[in-house]
C-alpha cells in the first residue's frame, strides 16, 4: 500500500475566477487550474511556489488549449461548477475536493474519503504529492503501458519508473525482501514489476454501467499507482507538478482518439514490415546473412527482413561496421535488396567512452551528452564497456542523433532498432544520470 498517512491534506479554497479557459482557483498559497481541452477532456493543473510549468511537455505533440471549447461556469453556495456539453467538472471549496461527471451524471472521477470521512483531492509531503480517488471492488483498471500480467490491473500496485529489468542491480530494490516464491521478485514472472517503460496513462471501467474515463498524468518524475484497494484506488509521483488530462469518455474508442490527438500517433508501417522478419543475435558475417537470405528464398520461405545484432558494429560502437565481418555493407544491402529483403541494425542510445572514436569525440564537441549533478559526464556500462548518454532532453541532442541515423541508413538500410533506452546503464548505478543540461 502506498502510506499517505503522513501527508498534508489540502482542506479548502480561497478564491476562484473564470479564465478564457476554465477556472482558476487560489488554495493553501497556491493556483488550482481547470481548463477545458475539448468538451469530453479536461486539465487539471496545481502550482508549485506559486508558478506554473506552462509548455507541456515532451509527452504532449499539440497545444492542448489551442482550439477553445465553449463552457459555462455556476456557483452554488460552496461548489463552483464548470460544465461543457459532455462534462461537468465540481470543485467544492471546503472541504476541498473534485469531482468530474459526465452530463447524465455518471460518474468520470470523484475524490475518495478515509475512514474518518477526510476528502484527499490532493495532498503533498516534500516533494511529493498524492491524489486519491473512488473505485468500486468490481471496477476495472486497463493501461499504464509496458505492464505484465493480465489486462485488468485491478488488485495490483504498479511503479512508473523505467527499469532495465535483466539487471540484478536496477532490480534489487524491487526484489529485495521478498519470499523466494513470490513472483513479485522474479523478474521473468508476469507479476514482475517495474519494466522498460513508463506510461501513467489508464482506464477506469465502472461496474455495472460499462462505462469508462481515462486519467493521464503528464509526468516525468518517478511514481506509483495503487489499484489493490477495494474502493479507491491511489496514485503518487515523487517530484514536479501535478498536470492531469481528464477524458470523459464514455467508451474506450473515444478516449484513445483524444489521448492520441494529445501525445501523437504512431505512422502507419510499410507493408513489408507486416511479413516476417529474421531476427536473432548471434555472431554473424556478411557472408552468413548472404547465405541466410539465399536459404530462404532457396527454400520458399517468405522473409521481408533481416536484423543484425551488436555484433555488427566494431567493437560495440554505434554507427560503425565492423570491416572484417563486412567487408562491403553498401554491396551487401544492395544484393540483400535486389532479392526482396530490407535490412534494419541495431543501435544502441550509447556512445563508447572512447577518446578517438569520431561519435565520441563528436558528442563531446557538442556538448550532447548526459551529465551527473556535479557536471560530470555521466559513464554507465553496456556492451562496448564505459559509455555515454545522449541528453535527448536537448533539441542539439535529439538534432545530432538525428544525424548520425540519417547518414548511416542513406547506405541503403531500412531502419533502425533502438533498443536499451530505459536506459541500460549495466553494473553502474543510473541514478546519477541527469537531463537537460542537469
Amino acid at each position: 500500500m502506498i502510506n499517505t498517512d503522513n501527508y498534508f491534506r489540502w482542506q479548502r479554497v480561497e478564491s476562484v475566477i473564470e479564465t478564457p479557459t476554465g477556472i482558476v482557483a487560489e488554495l493553501h498559497g497556491e493556483q488550482l487550474k481547470i481548463d477545458v481541452v475539448r468538451p469530453d477532456v479536461l486539465r487539471i493543473k496545481i502550482s508549485r511556489g506559486g508558478v506554473f510549468d506552462e509548455p507541456p511537455t515532451f509527452a504532449v505533440c499539440v497545444d492542448p488549449l489551442a482550439t477553445p471549447a465553449e463552457f459555462a461556469v455556476e456557483r452554488d453556495g460552496e461548489v463552483v461548477r464548470l460544465g461543457t456539453a459532455e462534462c461537468v467538472a465540481s470543485l467544492f471549496l471546503e472541504p476541498f475536493r473534485i469531482d468530474v461527471h459526465r452530463t447524465d451524471g455518471s460518474p468520470v472521477i470523484e475524490t475518495a474519503q478515509d475512514a474518518d470521512g477526510r476528502y484527499w483531492a490532493y495532498a503533498t509531503l516534500n516533494d511529493a504529492f498524492t491524489v486519491r480517488r473512488r473505485c468500486r471492488q468490481e471496477d476495472a483498471i486497463f493501461g499504464l503501458g509496458e505492464k505484465s500480467g493480465r489486462h485488468n490491473r485491478k488488485g495490483r500496485d504498479f511503479t512508473m519508473w523505467n527499469t532495465d529489468v535483466l539487471n540484478p542491480y536496477e532490480t534489487l530494490e524491487f526484489t529485495a525482501g521478498k519470499a523466494a516464491d513470490d513472483p513479485r521478485g522474479d523478474f521473468t514472472s508476469v507479476e514482475f514489476d517495474p519494466y522498460y517503460v513508463t506510461i501513467p496513462f489508464f482506464y477506469h471501467q465502472t461496474y455495472p454501467l460499462g462505462t469508462m474515463a481515462g486519467s493521464f498524468v503528464d509526468n516525468g518524475y518517478r511514481g506509483a499507482y495503487e489499484f489493490s484497494e477495494d474502493e479507491e484506488y491511489r496514485i503518487v509521483f515523487h517530484g514536479g507538478q501535478y498536470t492531469e488530462y481528464v477524458f470523459a469518455g464514455p467508451d474506450m474508442p473515444t478516449i484513445l482518439e483524444r489521448y492520441t490527438w494529445l501525445t501523437g500517433r504512431t505512422a502507419p508501417p510499410p507493408l513489408w514490415s507486416l511479413g516476417y522478419h529474421q531476427c536473432r543475435w548471434f555472431e554473424y558475417s556478411q557472408d552468413a546473412i548472404e547465405a541466410i537470405a539465399q536459404r530462404h528464398r532457396d527454400n520458399d520461405i517468405p522473409c521481408d527482413a533481416v536484423w543484425l545484432d551488436i555484433e555488427y558494429m566494431d567493437g560495440y560502437r554505434v554507427f560503425t561496421w565492423d570491416n572484417d565481418r563486412f567487408p562491403d555493407p553498401p554491396g551487401m544491402l544492395k544484393r540483400l535488396d535486389a532479392q526482396g529483403f530490407r535490412v534494419i541494425t541495431i543501435i544502441d542510445p550509447g556512445v563508447k567512452f572512447d577518446p578517438g572514436y569520431w561519435v565520441f569525440d563528436q558528442a563531446v564537441e557538442r556538448e550532447v551528452l548526459c551529465r551527473t549533478e556535479g557536471d560530470d559526464l555521466y559513464i554507465g556500462q553496456v556492451w562496448p564497456g564505459n559509455t555515454a548518454f545522449p541528453d535527448f532532453a536537448t533539441e542539439e541532442a535529439r538534432t545530432w542523433w538525428g544525424e548520425l541515423n540519417a547518414a548511416h541508413v542513406i547506405s541503403g538500410l531500412a531502419g533502425i532498432w533502438n533498443d536499451m533506452n530505459e536506459p541500460a546503464t549495466g553494473n553502474i548505478s543510473s541514478m546519477p544520470m541527469r537531463f537537460g543540461r542537469g
